[in-house]
């Protein structure tokens, strides 16, 4: 039991800024009233429907996938109908990548954990990885420079 509470939060701390993260980009949307009513009406039957099939079972955990599951729905459901009526060209490749690199590096720093304790060459080691991360973001941001002679 002593340990109970942090490993409560290691396990929702990934789980709460996804949440954080959804909730921010759900609000950029701007549509009309009958569609913010129709989408909290949506996402509150998702909500209502996940809360009583699993919170039973995995308690409030459960409560905690729910939210995030209904804030990502909210977010995409908010792009589409952005682009319906606000289209906007966002770089959804660019955006993809960035994510699924995120989470290949956090698992790379999960799965292959150099030590246990927090020593020196652990912080090192996860600085490597965000370093790798910045590099790639800077590497497809860069600007695209023409060296012809004018």
């Amino acid at each position: 039991f002593k340990y109970f509470f942090s490993y409560i939060f290691i396990l929702l701390t990934p789980v709460i800024l996804l949440v954080i993260i959804f909730y921010i980009l759900q609000n950029f949307q701007n549509s009309f009233t009958i569609l913010n009513y129709l989408l909290s009406l949506t996402i509150f039957i998702i909500t209502l429907s996940i809360n009583l099939l699993f919170i039973p079972k995995y308690g409030y955990v459960a409560s905690a996938y729910a939210t995030l599951i209904c804030y990502g729905t909210m977010m995409i459901i908010g792009y589409v109908l952005g682009q319906i009526y606000y289209p906007i060209p966002y770089s959804i490749k660019k955006i993809c990548i960035y994510i699924c690199v995120g989470f290949g590096l956090y698992y790379v720093s999960e799965k292959f954990n150099p030590s246990v304790g927090y020593d020196l060459f652990t912080y090192l080691y996860h600085g490597l990885l965000l370093l790798i991360y910045l590099v790639i973001v800077l590497i497809m941001e860069r600007p695209k420079f023409n060296f012809k002679s004018v």
